[in-house]
């Protein structure tokens, strides 16, 4: 969803979202620095990726964005496991929690004639299972019932893990069939770390 974005918001909060986004690019000249969002300084996707890549088996679905200001008072920098830590919890069947803002159905995402307005934009959460990690160990594939998986609107958003009552991101948001099952893309700690080093050193 950040191919080929020229300009980006990040918005903090957990109702409004729509309404946020379209009051701040409204502005001509937005504010880079607003008490619940901030403008993007920079979006670096990750080396490799385009459109194309949609009819590959994986392939690395990700982009670092960059901004101004920290973190809003009440939020912290979400955490990371590493590669062997990340297998040993899904080997043990932990439950994994995707959350994100997208619509809710397959049969919407499908849906010629909207007449009214869709159901993204509020924060949701499922509880689903993990299928497998896809061969080249990028991708990975989540199973939940049925219309109960991440769907359009939910790309870029978290699957999460909590392992000693510590709460860890593992994988971003991808791809889905909005009905069962969906792909995150793998990032595990060593990643993040490299994609950090890597826009630091850009700059």
């Amino acid at each position: 969803c950040i191919y080929g974005v020229k300009g980006a918001a990040v918005v903090f909060g957990t109702s409004g979202i729509i309404n946020t986004v379209k009051k701040i690019f409204a502005q001509q000249q937005p504010a880079r620095i607003g008490p619940n969002y901030r403008i993007a300084s920079k979006i670096q996707m990750v080396s490799g990726y385009s459109p194309d890549n949609n009819n590959a088996t994986e392939y690395v679905d990700l982009a670092l964005v960059s901004f101004d200001g920290g973190l809003p008072q009440g939020y912290e920098a979400a955490q990371f496991l590493n590669q062997a830590n990340t297998l040993k919890s899904l080997q043990a069947g932990s439950p994994v929690v995707l959350a994100g803002y997208g619509i809710t159905s397959k049969e919407e995402r499908d849906s010629k004639s909207k007449t009214g307005p869709d159901s993204s934009g509020t924060l949701r959460q499922v509880t689903v299972a993990m299928n497998q990690l896809g061969p080249r160990k990028i991708d990975l594939v989540f199973q939940g019932q049925t219309n109960r998986t991440a769907c359009s609107g939910d790309s870029g958003g978290p699957a999460m893990v909590a392992v000693n009552n510590q709460v860890y991101v593992i994988g971003v948001a991808s791809r889905s069939d909005c009905v069962t099952s969906s792909i995150y893309t793998w990032v595990p700690r060593e990643k993040v770390q490299s994609l950090v080093s890597s826009a630091s050193s850009a700059l």
